[in-house]
């Protein structure tokens, strides 16, 4: 029985502090939000990691010498409505943030002098889904019709499928 107690206190134990660790995280997420609010670029840089990569919806990546000069705000930044959820995996923080189609990363690595963000990725859906051609297996409109001396084409430049492929006059 006693080693059934000693395994719930140290299961309790864990999730007490995993849960502060977590509370950390999140304090110092609204930090880093709170100082790129600010245009505080001091601030943001004493919070980065030397390896730090800060990539914005439009798909530029910057390191961590260039924020300074280039502080962006984060797209959805201090959105109250914004779903936000912390994970905290040994040294490891993660902060994802949600606010309709706009979506936020941030993944934290815990330092002895605190949590340094090490990388930040901003993504936003698209409204509607990208229209495509037909793939491979779809019936072909428009066979090939070309002729080569050795045979039919055998092209796939047609966007036919080899099986497919005529030798239409």
């Amino acid at each position: 029985m006693w080693a059934c107690n000693a395994v719930s206190t140290v299961a309790l134990a864990l999730l007490l502090t995993t849960g502060a660790r977590a509370a950390d995280l999140a304090t110092a997420d609204r930090g880093l939000l709170a100082a790129a609010a600010d245009h505080d670029a001091m601030r943001v840089a004493h919070m980065l990691h030397a390896d730090a990569r800060w990539t914005t919806v439009e798909g530029r990546t910057l390191h961590a010498a260039d924020l300074g000069t280039a502080l962006s705000q984060p797209l959805i930044g201090g959105d109250a409505k914004a779903e936000r959820h912390y994970h905290v995996y040994s040294p490891v923080g993660i902060v994802q943030v949600d606010a309709g189609k706009r979506h936020e990363l941030r993944v934290w690595i815990e330092q002895p002098s605190g949590w340094q963000l090490l990388v930040h990725q901003e993504v936003q859906s698209l409204e509607a889904p990208p229209t495509t051609t037909p793939g491979a297996g779809a019936d072909c409109d428009n066979p090939c019709t070309c002729r080569t001396a050795a045979g039919p084409c055998t092209s796939r430049a047609c966007g036919c499928n080899a099986t497919a492929v005529g030798s239409r006059r």
